[in-house]
């Protein structure tokens, strides 16, 4: 389960009964076009605002990853001897689906994830006698443990390979000072009357209630391709640097030293805001001038792309794992909450408390969009894979750690005479717990993409 991408829901394995079995030789296929084009509407809505590449991109890149990631789990229960009566990919209403022998392989119309279930994942779900000894609970510690680690191994070895690729076709970033784009903003309306702010009426507004600002940074003269010396007389080495020096700066308009086709100049560019604070006050905090960097990449050998690739996804692992914590920390959902009570309007990557603000599947569309290149989505596709693999190993059900952590306490437990096994019913409240506060993270997450969409500038 993933809580931020609402893409995976690993629950589905653990507690629905066996259903019914019909005749290997039967074949049914069940198709609605009226889910099939409810699916497609949804599919296109995302493609339409977002870009066609990234949104295409993003999106197949994340179901194909979690639906692998479920091959993983049912490829080693199949190989363990488990019996698996369903894999299906989405969720919701079934549009397709076909019987092969025991197992039933279909498409849902919600094509956010996808699900593989293993009958006998505990003591409160029935079993057929003759099952019996196929289910999940009846097989060896190491069986269990083998089926559950292969669904976040699988992850790894998916960004573990998204990255060797990324290294070797295209390179590792560097750092840069090279302005990539100068782009107009899309913001609320109401922010933007309440900023006092000028709208460009064009075609690219999504909605009634969105306008596009023309960037300070445009009105000045700064170009695509002109490299950020100074601000304001200090030197910087890296465009992470640019958006503090700008809020320092503020309400001020800041120098800009650029270097452009060989010749240095300095460009006085004011800053303009994005945001209110909850009292309805200007934020200074998100002072910008709309400048994105340009990505600079050194390409990796083929023979170092691989022991590389490795290095790179054990760092992210790391930084994944240590910033769980941060996530859902006291501090990260009040300020969660704080920034939705606030009037709509775009947040910068670079500001401390975005950065530990989870992100939903539209954010991360909307992210890759804005990048819109290969390296980038192949960058948020590695990344991602990770975080699910770090996510689902979490000692909670129903995330796969959490069977892990009963499959080992029961192991522990367990004598020589004396099989022990959880009663999952005392398990169920923390269990319902778990669930009810990743989905409230998840929708706050889509609401805050939503209403208070990431940049880069």
């Amino acid at each position: 389960m993933e809580p931020t991408l609402s893409i995976q829901e690993p629950y589905d394995r653990e507690v629905v009964a066996d259903a019914p079995q019909s005749s290997s030789k039967e074949i049914r296929r069940t198709i609605a076009p009226w889910k099939a084009g409810l699916a497609l509407a949804m599919g296109l809505g995302l493609l339409v605002a977002y870009g066609w590449f990234a949104a295409l991109a993003v999106m197949f890149g994340i179901l194909l990853s979690v639906t692998l990631h479920e091959c993983g789990h049912f490829i080693v229960a199949r190989k363990c001897g488990m019996k698996c009566t369903e894999f299906f990919v989405g969720f919701g209403p079934r549009i397709w689906s076909v019987k092969r022998g025991e197992t039933e392989y279909g498409i849902k119309a919600l094509p956010l994830g996808g699900y593989v279930r293993i009958i006998g994942m505990h003591n409160l779900e029935e079993v057929a006698p003759e099952d019996e000894t196929r289910t999940y609970r009846a097989a060896s510690y190491g069986r269990r443990i083998a089926t559950i680690f292969a669904g976040p191994l699988t992850n790894i070895i998916i960004a573990v390979v998204v990255m060797a690729v990324l290294l070797g076709a295209v390179g590792r970033a560097s750092a840069s000072t090279t302005i990539g784009s100068v782009s107009d903003v899309s913001l609320p309306r109401a922010t933007v009357d309440a900023l006092g702010l000028q709208c460009v009426a064009d075609e690219k507004v999504r909605s009634v209630s969105q306008c596009i600002v023309e960037v300070p940074a445009k009105t000045a003269g700064i170009q695509v391709g002109d490299e950020i010396r100074a601000i304001n007389g200090t030197v910087i080495t890296d465009f992470s640097e640019v958006r503090p020096l700008v809020v320092a700066q503020y309400p001020e308009s800041s120098v800009l030293t650029i270097t452009r086709d060989g010749t240095q100049m300095d460009i006085v560019v004011p800053p303009f805001l994005t945001q209110l604070r909850p009292d309805g006050t200007l934020d200074p905090e998100s002072a910008r001038v709309g400048v994105s960097p340009r990505a600079t990449y050194e390409r990796v050998g083929v023979v170092r792309a691989i022991p590389e690739a490795v290095g790179e996804i054990a760092s992210m692992a790391w930084r994944a794992t240590t910033s769980l914590g941060r996530f859902v920390s006291p501090s990260t959902i009040t300020n969660m909450f704080e920034t939705a009570t606030q009037a709509p309007g775009e947040v910068s990557i670079s500001d401390p408390d975005v950065q530990s603000r989870p992100i939903s599947v539209l954010g991360v569309v909307r992210l890759s969009q804005e990048f819109n290149s290969l390296a980038a989505v192949l960058a948020l596709l590695a990344g991602l894979n990770v975080f699910l693999a770090v996510i689902n190993l979490v000692p909670l059900l129903p995330f796969d750690g959490g069977h892990i952590a009963v499959a080992t306490y029961e192991r522990i437990r367990t004598r020589k005479h004396r099989e022990y096994r959880v009663d999952m019913a005392k398990l169920m409240p923390l269990m319902y717990a778990t669930v009810l506060f990743m989905a409230l993270i998840g929708f706050l997450s889509i609401y805050l993409d939503a209403a208070h969409p990431i940049t880069t500038g």
